[in-house]
């Protein structure tokens, strides 16, 4: 049987990965890694951020059963 460690390894593995993705390609999470970079945050201290960022994503859409809108105007998770 794998360790709780093991497990958390592998979540922040993937949402490492979900940061990385969305900073290229989701502006929600562009826009969010800029505005900590111009906070005076390091890049991997803004990925951080980016990766709470993307998590809190996936929970509200999974949450309110809705598609992602990434729009402005769309519905906020």
């Amino acid at each position: 049987m794998r360790s709780a460690q093991h497990l958390l390894t592998r979540i922040r593995s993937a949402a490492y990965k979900m940061a990385v993705v969305g900073t290229q390609h989701n502006p929600i999470i562009r826009a969010h890694y800029l505005r900590k970079r111009a906070q005076g945050k390091s890049a991997m201290n803004a990925m951080g951020h980016c990766m709470s960022k993307a998590l809190a994503i996936v929970w509200g859409v999974w949450r309110s059963g809705q598609d992602f809108d990434p729009t402005p105007g769309g519905p906020r998770t």
